[in-house]
Formats: C-alpha cells, sequence, structure tokens
C-alpha cells in the first residue's frame, strides 16, 4: 500500500492545488511553512523503468546504483538485480504471484528472442498526430484480437488465422525497455491493493507523446508481444487504453532516476503521481530528495502563506546548459514588469520541453509545468541513450 502524506507536525494541511498565472495547476502554501519543514512525504509510484544498458547495475527494489557495479544478488527469473536481500525480499513480496509470472515471461521471452531493436527506433520525420496513432492502434487491435483468441480458443481448435497472427508475432523484433515499461503499467492497473492507477490517470496526459511513426510502431509492437507472452489472467488489462495511459502521463510526469549524488547519469524514470504538481522554478523554495521508492520534499527556506511551492526540475550537469539558463532569463524578463506570483518564477512548459528535449531522450519530453512531477529529461528513451 502506498504511503503518502503532508508533514505530521500540525493537523492544519501546508498546500492546497490552485491555478498559477504562468504553469496552470500548481501547489500553493496554506499557512506559513518554516525552512527544512518536511512538506510531502510520498512513495505511491505507479509506473517505472529502468533503461536496459542499466539494468544489472540498478537495483529493482529502491533504484540505488553504485558507479556501474553489477549487483550480485539476482533474480534468475526476472533477470532484476537486487543491492540487498531486504530489497530482494521486498519486492517478491510487492510484485504478487502473477507479477512474478509477468517478469518471467518477459525475461524468457528476451532471452529466446535474438532480434532485439531497443537501439533501432528511427526517431527522423514527422511526429505522429492524434490521427496518425488511432489508426495504428485501431489496425494493431484487430491483429491483438486474433492473438488473444489463439491464446483463449473457444474450442479445442485454434482458428489458423489466429495461430498465423501469434506465429508471426511472436518472431518480431522485441524492444526491451516498452516491454518493461508497459508491464509495471499493466501490474499496477490490475492491482486494486495499491489503489495508485486511478491517481496515475488523473495526470495530465499527451495526445502526441510519440517522436515518430518508428517509435510509434516500436511501442505497439510491444504491446502485442505483450498480448502473446504474459500470463492470460492479466489479457484484460493488456489493452490500448492502459498502454497509452502509461506512456502519455509519463510524458509530462516523470521523475529521472539519478545516482544518490546526482551525478550526470540519467538511469531511467518513473512516476509518483502525488508529487506531480510541483511546478519548476528558477527561484525554487522546495528541495527533493529520494531515498529508495520515497521521496521528500521539504521547505528550501521559509515559505509565505500563498506562496507557490516550486522545485527545479534540474539534475547533473542540467543546471549548467545554456539552454537552461536561457529559458530562466526569459521567464524572468517576461515577468518583471508586471506583478509575479508570490515571487515564484515557473518557466512556461514549451520552453522546458525544448531546453530537455536537447539534453535527454526521455518520455515526450520534460514535466508540463502545468501538472507536473519533478525531474524533466527530455524525450522517450528507445532507442540510443545520450
Amino acid at each position: 500500500m502506498s504511503d503518502t502524506q503532508q508533514s505530521t507536525d500540525t493537523t492544519e494541511p501546508l498546500f492546497t492545488f490552485k491555478e498559477t498565472i504562468e504553469s496552470g495547476r500548481g501547489l500553493v502554501a496554506t499557512r506559513t511553512i518554516p525552512k527544512d519543514t518536511l512538506i510531502l512525504k510520498t512513495d505511491d509510484l505507479t509506473v517505472s523503468l529502468i533503461y536496459h544498458e542499466y539494468r544489472k547495475e540498478v537495483c529493482a527494489q529502491c533504484f540505488a546504483y553504485d558507479r556501474g557495479t553489477h549487483w550480485r544478488l539476482r533474480d534468475s527469473r526476472t533477470g532484476f538485480v537486487f543491492c540487498s536481500g531486504t530489497c530482494f525480499e521486498t519486492w517478491i513480496e510487492e510484485a504478487t504471484e502473477v507479477g512474478l509470472q509477468a517478469w518471467a515471461a518477459v525475461h524468457s521471452f528476451v532471452q529466446s528472442n535474438r532480434r532485439q531493436d531497443e537501439n533501432m527506433v528511427d526517431q527522423s520525420g514527422p511526429r505522429p498526430t492524434a490521427s496518425d496513432i488511432d489508426n495504428e492502434w485501431a489496425a494493431a487491435g484487430a491483429i491483438g484480437e486474433r492473438i488473444v483468441a489463439a491464446r483463449n480458443p473457444s474450442s479445442s481448435l485454434v482458428a489458423a488465422q489466429d495461430l498465423a497472427a501469434l506465429r508471426k508475432c511472436l518472431a518480431e523484433a522485441t524492444n526491451v525497455d516498452p516491454l518493461h515499461l508497459f508491464v509495471t503499467g499493466i501490474l499496477d492497473a490490475a492491482s486494486h491493493a495499491h489503489g495508485t492507477w486511478a491517481e496515475h490517470l488523473a495526470l495530465e496526459e499527451d495526445g502526441t507523446p510519440y517522436r515518430s511513426i518508428s517509435e510509434l510502431q516500436a511501442h505497439i509492437t510491444s504491446y502485442l508481444h505483450l498480448l502473446a507472452i504474459l500470463p492470460t489472467s492479466l489479457l484484460s488489462v493488456v489493452t490500448r487504453q492502459v498502454l497509452q495511459a502509461t506512456f502519455d502521463r509519463a510524458s509530462h510526469n516523470a521523475f529521472s532516476l539519478r545516482p544518490a549524488d546526482d551525478a550526470d547519469e540519467f538511469l531511467g524514470w518513473a512516476v509518483w503521481p502525488s508529487a506531480s504538481y510541483f511546478n519548476h522554478t528558477c527561484g525554487p523554495n522546495v528541495r527533493k530528495a529520494r531515498n529508495g521508492r520515497t521521496w521528500h520534499f521539504f521547505a528550501l527556506r521559509d515559505v509565505a502563506l500563498g506562496e507557490e511551492l516550486g522545485i527545479s526540475y534540474l539534475g547533473g550537469l542540467e543546471a549548467s546548459l545554456d539552454l537552461w539558463q536561457q529559458s530562466c532569463n526569459l521567464t524572468i524578463e517576461k515577468t518583471s514588469n508586471r506583478a509575479q506570483y508570490k515571487g515564484i518564477l515557473c518557466i512556461p512548459s514549451t520552453l522546458l520541453k525544448r531546453a530537455a528535449a536537447a539534453r535527454w531522450n526521455m518520455p515526450g519530453a520534460a514535466h508540463d509545468v502545468s501538472k507536473s512531477s519533478t525531474s524533466s529529461n527530455g524525450n522517450s528513451k528507445w532507442s540510443t541513450q545520450t
């Protein structure tokens, strides 16, 4: 069960949601907040992705990373590694039996499928429109129905067309990262114990999150692969709606996963819905810190009643990049001749996305500052890491 809470030193809420001048919906202080006050603590993680090239170096439970060291504790069924026996036991307990079956199926499929095209997604060409996306998914839906029929035949005989669709699907090259991302979404959507999927769906969606037709098609191929390999008890959740929501909500709301020292190493990303309303600001009054799967947000200074709570999305070398500085300077110049919103300067989402896209490959681009979470690092990472 996820744990999300405001500071426990008082029963009075520390913040509320409010429409802001620059950035849409954000968090605003409902009382004076002293420096170093814990404003929010949350572990309501919904979807996550550890990039394939780091999967032997990042703990699957707490995301610990030790400068490229391969963790020795490895689960042979799923291929995941863990930094300690405690993390391994916790992960096994939270994964549930059907989750373990799902991860084992994906690992077995990836190991047996030698045609992995994770670095072959062509990012050139025009960005797919909403119509392009609908057409591609509609065509995939018909194929998906045949795959499901082949795995759950209505009689003892499997129709030749259904079996052919299944075999053709299994012969297609696999793309490892979207497979892993989608399984996290499927398992969260299927789990009623955690209760976080509804919070994930409430996040701002990106109607056109794919950078190219090739990327869209890679996601659809992963969807068909999952229909072909996951436990049949999960097939009702392996839908276009769940997979698109997994990705398009992450597009504007994902936290980057970095080493504990915030080094310029980008290990993957994840979504914590309850923390996704902190907007980016050039002068943050909130600092963030991750401990395993839990994020803590503290007052960086004394915060006044009515002041918007803002964080910096920057990490690693991003803070020194010219594009980030240009974005902040433009925002400061834009707001210098009129009343500011209680002193906080939030970068418009278009500038933030352009700066992020220039640096990282991550879903969509940066966090949407109208409904965002803490870190933002560019477009989707199904191809080559920067």
